[in-house]
């Protein structure tokens, strides 16, 4: 859209929704961050001794405070993936028609994004419902569940942006294969 002539009267609606965009991008990474610090964090607290009677009051009370966590960030992770669907959405009305296919890649990443948030969620949810209802072992369960649904994903997603954002810090930023290691539609991203 950027330069051509065709595009001149949306120029600034384009610029307008990518400047919308941009906010909602780095919100969007913070939220992962955050929501595998707390997937991190009932792991962790899943993790604790359970011998004594006093092991096992702190270690429910820690499960119990970072269900808290995993309820709350899936639910804004959700809702900034909404917030930015409607902005691609604008563009992709309006825009280079060449450049639909980027629109489309977007889109699809958005809503796994926003998949993966709403079934994260309604775990956590279901977890905390059915520990209130008097299921002792709800939590345990969650934490099961989380594991084998989540866990190597969000291992390796982890993994591979710290390297990206490793070499941006370290140096002039990723190379060739580092980007491919850091993007889930190369083989290269799926290698140990």
């Amino acid at each position: 859209t950027k330069g051509k002539k065709k595009y001149a009267e949306v120029k600034e609606q384009v610029k307008a929704e990518l400047k919308k965009l941009k906010p909602l991008r780095s919100a969007l990474l913070g939220m992962f961050e955050q929501d595998a610090r707390a997937f991190e964090a009932y792991q962790a607290a899943s993790a604790l001794p359970k011998e004594t009677e006093e092991e096992q009051a702190a270690r429910k009370a820690a499960m119990q405070e970072s269900l808290k966590g995993a309820t709350l960030s899936p639910d804004k992770t959700a809702e900034l993936g909404l917030a930015a669907f409607a902005h691609l959405h604008e563009i992709s009305k309006i825009g280079n028609r060449h450049a639909i296919s980027d629109c489309g890649v977007g889109a699809l990443a958005l809503y796994a994004g926003i998949n993966a948030a709403v079934i994260s969620g309604r775990l956590a949810g279901r977890a905390a419902a059915d520990w209130l209802g008097g299921a002792a072992a709800a939590l345990d369960d969650y934490a099961e569940e989380l594991a084998e649904l989540f866990g190597p994903a969000l291992a390796r997603a982890l993994r591979r942006r710290r390297e990206i954002l490793e070499a941006y810090e370290t140096g002039p930023g990723p190379g060739p294969a580092a980007l491919r290691r850091g993007w889930i539609a190369y083989p290269d991203y799926w290698a140990a």
